[in-house]
């Protein structure tokens, strides 16, 4: 794959002691089309960008820049014959002047401590937050515990991923069961490894599930804790109590329940 730098200036609105961050773009073709106010780069034929603490890799990207107060870009070849890909002349490619990034067909985002695989990636605000959509797994590096789901938002700037759809967890729970979570707001905090699940919570896990109005989650210690009238369900049996404590350890679950009421007889992997 050839190499396509973008190089990037300090927007000329920008005070002299502020630099903004620059994107490297490494890619074999490249498409231009001027919109107005912007100038559209089409990357056809897969792409590598690097910005300050992270890369994407994708098989197609489209970057969108404000061309407003940046130098005029010169009419690009729409394909190239195996010579090297032509330079972009001093243009404003500075994270501040890109609009919107787009990366489509099996996107990897990739730093130091996470890495992120999904259907697309993309972001309206120069990188600091990502939608990441389309089968997608979230790892940290630094543990085997896993989240993967349809969609979440990233924000790179806050350490935190979050969603609105179901997600399962892999690590998380003992042996080979991976835990299934959903609820209307579920966010992970990457910094300090834990979750908190707000709105219709709902965990399971082996032969149960467990309810509840909201759910914290310590990942390091696989300890969930939940509160706002929790159900805990096996087959027709019901639990309900004031708070409810699963924590996962030495290969066993142990439950913990605050003012029980009902009758439950322990499911598989689950020992009171």
């Amino acid at each position: 794959m050839r190499i396509l730098a973008l190089t990037a200036l300090v927007l000329m609105a920008l005070p002299a002691v502020a630099f903004a961050a620059n994107m490297t773009v490494y890619a074999p073709e490249m498409k231009v089309a001027r919109k107005r106010g912007l100038v559209e780069l089409t990357f056809p034929a897969g792409l590598r960008a690097t910005a300050p603490g992270y890369t994407v890799k994708a098989a197609h990207g489209v970057v969108l820049l404000r061309s407003e107060g940046s130098k005029e870009l010169p009419d690009m070849p729409q394909g190239n014959d195996g010579g090297n890909v032509p330079k972009l002349p001093d243009a404003s490619l500075s994270l501040q002047n890109i609009k919107q990034l787009t990366f489509t067909g099996s996107a990897v985002w990739d730093s130091k401590e996470y890495r992120a695989k999904a259907g697309s990636a993309s972001s309206s605000d120069g990188g600091k937050t990502w939608q990441l959509s389309g089968g997608v797994k979230f790892a940290r590096k630094d543990s085997l515990q896993s989240a993967r789901g349809k969609s979440f938002t990233f924000s790179l700037a806050n350490s935190t991923l979050s969603t609105s759809t179901p997600i399962e967890l892999f690590g998380f729970a003992v042996g080979e069961e991976n835990a299934s979570f959903s609820s209307k707001n579920t966010v992970i905090n990457l910094k300090t490894r834990s979750a908190t699940l707000t709105g219709d919570a709902k965990f399971e896990f082996a032969d149960y599930s467990l309810v509840s109005a909201k759910m914290s989650i310590d990942l390091k210690a696989q300890k969930l804790v939940a509160d706002g009238s929790p159900k805990l369900v096996s087959g027709d049996s019901i639990i309900e109590a004031k708070q409810v404590t699963i924590t996962f350890v030495e290969g066993r679950a142990v439950l913990d329940a605050v003012d029980l009421k009902g009758r439950l007889a322990a499911p598989k992997g689950l020992q009171p």
